[in-house]
């Protein structure tokens, strides 16, 4: 399926880029709530913006990702709030199982 395609070539590509850039053999997964967001319309039940930023000062929390929904800045990210996770493991199993 087009679907297929694009999963095994997107997974064909990071496996070269940790190759590359790691010198690991390795398909690292991506946020799979991302995906669903991405592929499976209708799996998002709830969602809400907000600004978010890297911490890159406090040693502690060095990495992480803050939201901040009350920011007066400009929102720049969407944060889904609630997902229909049953919806999305129907959606993979009948794309999964599409012949071609």
């Amino acid at each position: 399926t087009e679907f297929g395609d694009f999963i095994v070539n997107a997974n064909q590509k990071l496996l070269q880029f940790n190759i590359d850039f790691y010198d690991k053999d390795i398909i690292s997964q991506p946020d799979p709530t991302a995906v669903a967001a991405a592929l499976c319309e209708g799996v998002v039940l709830e969602q809400r913006t907000c600004t978010a930023r890297c911490e890159t000062k406090s040693e502690p929390g060095y990495g992480q990702i803050v939201y901040d929904f009350d920011s007066k800045e400009p929102h720049n990210v969407t944060v889904v709030t609630k997902f229909d996770g049953k919806k999305f493991k129907e959606y993979l199993h009948g794309t999964a199982a599409q012949k071609r």
